[in-house]
């Protein structure tokens, strides 16, 4: 039996995942982080905390399964580290760092056609260039590396300093058509090209632990999920439902939207582009439901089940597709009753329910605008609620797979085994976990539920106030 380990780095700590392989599971850990707050203001984590937290889940899980060949390495997409000539941590900015708002909006009134063409991606305030000027402008030390997180766990390990594409891809300085840095975007943004990693073959390792496993850069948390769920092949639809939400769709060919509306991201897979709309919030969503309603997330989920289809006229509105061009700053959202003297009258059920069926008809508003899929794969913390998926499934008219497991891990330790499987998608084929498929049932009435959210919902977001109004 050969065993490969996937390290999942996200929002709320990591996951470690150990699978053999046939894709049967091993061992598994979690342990979670905060954050911090530095003295401009804004959440960081802690180098020290994350390096524990991943002693902490590695180590343990690796010796369940009796050691492993090679561990793979994946991330929230936006998280970056800055390094000092020394080699010390500088910055270790998670996705939410909002530091860069007025850096990153500068940027794209300058560059932003540029940018959105080559990267494939916005808004700029999210990325590595924007935080850099904001380091210049209020730090004296200097920068000497550049890494995406995922990476730089990979480093600490015992690895090289390396990427691969799809956490190059979210520096915003990497050119997802033709596969490279991009020497006019470093220019123009600001980004000297030796702070950047050299950009690895999908599946390639950057060194090798103490213990003799190969160390490999398994990219991002969303394209690695692509690969956990076994849906990472063209014409497939996904739906990324965690804390925020992505509607995707895997295309061999995928040009600039000329609407600006999408995003274009590289896959583990050779030669596959994921296509994307940013549907906002959903995990935290539900999260903040469920501790107004004084619940756990899994509590809640479970109340949602008990409500009625529709949400006895109740509506939830927050969620929804996105503009690269036109990201929002401040977003309405809103929550609705059927009539007034019947507010009072719904259940707790129903609100709860009316929660994950906005978040499932934003997502299908996603699929729409990438290009919906006979297959539909969701996979996320979403997917453990079964209304979610019911209302994703009816709301979209066709079956909806649903992968509740450790997808981003098991990804990251499929890309781990490509090497010795003859690449990542004989590994996929092999390792991946395929879920269930929750079909649509016409008796709850899905389009017509949809259809009534969705003309309250365009109502809603035409508040939303966007870059663009800055």
């Amino acid at each position: 039996m050969t065993a490969y380990a996937g390290l999942d780095a996200g929002t709320g700590g990591v996951r470690c995942l150990v699978i053999d392989e046939h894709g049967e599971r091993l061992a598994s850990r979690a342990a979670p982080w905060s954050y911090t707050t530095d003295d401009a203001g804004f959440p960081v984590l802690e180098a020290d905390a994350v390096v524990r937290a991943v002693n902490e889940v590695l180590g343990p899980a690796i010796a369940e399964a009796g050691g492993v060949q090679a561990i793979g390495v994946a991330s929230q997409r936006t998280g970056v580290v800055l390094l000092d000539r020394d080699d010390r941590e500088l910055l270790v900015a998670p996705n939410a760092d909002g530091r860069a708002i007025a850096e990153g909006v500068a940027m794209e009134r300058e560059h932003g056609k540029e940018i959105y063409r080559v990267a494939g991606r916005l808004p700029a305030m999210l990325y590595l260039p924007a935080r850099l000027a904001w380091w210049r402008a209020n730090r004296a030390a200097g920068v000497a590396h550049a890494l995406a997180l995922s990476d730089w766990i990979v480093w600490r390990l015992g690895g090289a300093m390396a990427t691969e594409p799809t956490q190059a891809a979210e520096m915003l300085v990497y050119d997802v058509d033709a596969g490279a840095w991009s020497e006019s975007l470093c220019v123009r943004l600001g980004v000297p090209a030796g702070i950047l990693p050299p950009v690895l073959e999908r599946g390639a390792s950057a060194g090798a632990a103490a213990d003799g496993a190969r160390l490999v850069p398994a990219g991002a948390d969303t394209q690695a999920g692509l690969v956990g769920a076994g849906a990472a092949r063209a014409g497939v639809a996904t739906v990324t439902a965690g804390t925020t939400m992505l509607a995707g769709r895997c295309a061999t060919n995928a040009l600039p939207d000329p609407k600006g509306e999408l995003w274009r991201s590289p896959t583990p897979v050779e030669g596959l582009t994921l296509v994307e709309a940013h549907c906002g919030e959903a995990g935290a969503l539900a999260a903040w439901f469920a501790t107004l309603f004084d619940l756990s997330p899994a509590g809640f989920a479970s109340l949602a089940e008990k409500g009625q289809p529709g949400g006895g006229g109740v509506q939830v509105v927050d969620p929804w597709p996105s503009q690269a061009r036109r990201f929002p700053l401040v977003r309405r959202a809103e929550l609705s009753f059927a009539a007034p003297l019947l507010a009072l009258g719904r259940p707790r059920e129903d609100v709860a329910r009316a929660v994950f069926e906005g978040i499932a008809f934003a997502a299908a508003e996603g699929l729409e605008r990438v290009g919906m899929a006979d297959e539909v794969v969701a996979v996320g913390g979403v997917t453990g609620s079964r209304a979610f998926a019911d209302a994703l499934a009816g709301g979209t008219g066709r079956p909806v797979r649903v992968v509740r497991g450790d997808v981003a891990a098991r990804g990251a330790a499929i890309v781990a085994a490509a090497e010795d499987a003859g690449g990542v998608v004989a590994a996929m084929e092999r390792m991946a976990d395929r879920g269930a498929v929750v079909a649509p049932d016409p008796a709850q009435d899905y389009p017509s539920h949809r259809a009534a959210w969705r003309a309250r919902a365009e109502r809603t977001v035409a508040e939303d106030v966007t870059i663009e109004d800055v």
